[in-house]
């Protein structure tokens, strides 16, 4: 979470640069960043989707076409009584923590998701760099 809000912040903070104070345009400009990866997830390159729904594709937005049969699905459709308000039975929340466990995101993180995170914060300092530089020159031109 940490490298999409260092991007988000950056690339705000020189858009806000490059618009000279325009909120409204920059925010227009930052809105497809964000949206577009979501719905877009199989068709952009995997080091340039700043949500990382192409690694954990369970965690985006895209319609899949058959939700996945995973041991906790099958669990839960087998035990309707977690469904309910009331506290499920005791032997039950053992087996429900050992299930959700292995739904966890996996394990070895893949090499692309590090590159794309690297790529990120790459361009997150260039464009601090870029908006420090340019906020000189504005305050050269104004003086």
């Amino acid at each position: 979470m940490l490298t999409p809000i260092t991007f988000g912040a950056t690339f705000v903070l020189a858009c806000m640069t490059l618009t000279r104070g325009q909120r409204v345009i920059a925010s227009l400009a930052i809105l497809p960043i964000w949206i577009l990866p979501l719905f877009l997830v199989s068709s952009i390159p995997q080091l340039l989707d700043i949500t990382a729904a192409v690694f954990f594709p369970a965690y985006s937005l895209a319609p899949a076409d058959t939700p996945p049969s995973t041991p906790i699905n099958e669990f839960l459709r087998q035990h309707p009584v977690l469904w309910k308000n009331s506290p499920p039975p005791a032997d039950l929340v053992q087996q429900v923590m050992h299930l959700s466990l292995a739904e966890t995101p996996p394990s070895p993180i893949p090499a692309l998701f590090l590159w794309n995170r690297l790529f990120f914060l790459g361009i997150s300092l260039l464009l601090l760099v870029l908006t420090i530089s340019g906020t000189h020159v504005l305050r050269r031109r104004a003086a």
